[in-house]
């Protein structure tokens, strides 16, 4: 018998980003989910700023953390607002193929995203999103991801009239924003949009390579041991 074809089902930030730059290491991670190095420095870095700032924002800690990299500038007025509004952290926010709210690892889940932090006001019902980056800014990247914030928020927040999404890079002490006046539009322009880029990755059935400078730092590659074949 011929054996299955493997395919994925649901959609992230991630999933898409790593199918974009090769399919097949995506196929790797997700899919055969092959072991990985320990993360480096970096990524142990970033884990404990994020933890700290969600610690100072949940009220755990007195002060923001901080090492030889960070510069919060501007940043420490908007993290002392969300801590004094007791702004919730680390959102799970789950949909179906109709952008409808489900549980983290439904069967029928087809999109996840996770926010560092969300400010909702019920007065004015506005609704304020935000991710904490370390290291490098990336505003094309990073407009992907604000962007699928929004177009997911309507199924936590369905009482929300507008919304601001913001990406706070702690080491640069500033922060790239998009306002949307009005969510409800905003949000069904992004669903289309974005409901069309994930097909690419959902409908993959070769999970093919595609070699480049990515290479180097693949932890798939054949140079470091990894299964890939191709660089």
């Amino acid at each position: 018998m011929k054996p299955k074809t493997k395919i994925l089902t649901a959609t992230s930030f991630s999933r898409y980003k790593l199918h974009a730059e090769c399919p097949q290491a995506a196929r790797f991670k997700f899919i055969d989910k092959y072991p990985e190095p320990p993360p480096g420095p970096a990524l142990v870095r970033g884990g404990f700023i994020h933890k700290g700032i969600q610690a100072y924002i949940e009220g755990r800690r007195p002060k923001l953390p901080e090492d030889d990299g960070t510069d919060y500038g501007e940043l420490e007025a908007t993290y002392a607002m969300l801590r004094k509004k007791k702004a919730a952290c680390e959102i799970e926010l789950a949909v179906n193929e109709d952008w409808e709210p489900v549980e983290w690892m439904a069967s029928d889940v087809w999109f996840r995203a996770k926010l560092d932090a969300a400010l909702f006001t019920p007065k004015s019902k506005l609704l304020d999103l935000f991710d904490h980056k370390t290291g490098r800014q990336k505003p094309a990247d990073h407009t992907e991801q604000l962007e699928q914030y929004v177009a997911v928020a309507p199924a936590r927040w369905p009482d929300a009239l507008g919304a601001t999404a913001a990406m706070l890079y702690v080491d640069h002490g500033r922060e790239m924003t998009a306002v949307h006046p009005d969510l409800s539009i905003a949000a069904a322009v992004l669903r289309k949009k974005w409901a069309k880029r994930f097909q690419p990755l959902l409908r993959d059935r070769t999970w093919r390579a595609t070699p480049g400078d990515h290479c180097t730092w693949c932890p798939f590659s054949g140079r470091k041991g990894g299964p890939c074949k191709a660089g």
